[in-house]
């Protein structure tokens, strides 16, 4: 995937999308055990999905962030939330 979604995205748009998708917010309808649950068996996997996209992009297509301001001014931005909401996953990314 990380190789051929220039062919029908950009770069920037690809990180907005996958912060978008990071957060996610649960219905409203959920009851607080429902919540929990919902947390657990869907929040949590889709962020680390998220994170590991991330974490691969930065690992094998490092340049896409090499000389480009704005798409480094976004990721930081987005390591950020990361970082807010599950410092364990932003720790994977900071370590790459």
């Amino acid at each position: 995937f990380l190789l051929t979604f220039r062919l029908f995205t950009s770069k920037l748009e690809l990180l907005a999308l996958l912060q978008q998708r990071y957060s996610l917010t649960a219905p409203d309808s959920l009851s607080a055990q429902d919540l929990r649950n919902w947390n657990s068996s869907y929040l949590t996997p889709v962020r680390m999905r998220v994170t590991n996209v991330i974490v691969h992009w930065i690992e094998d297509h490092f340049y896409d962030f090499e000389n480009d301001e704005q798409m480094l001014s976004q990721f930081h931005k987005f390591v950020a939330i990361i970082k807010a909401e599950s410092p364990a996953q932003a720790s994977r990314i900071v370590k790459v």
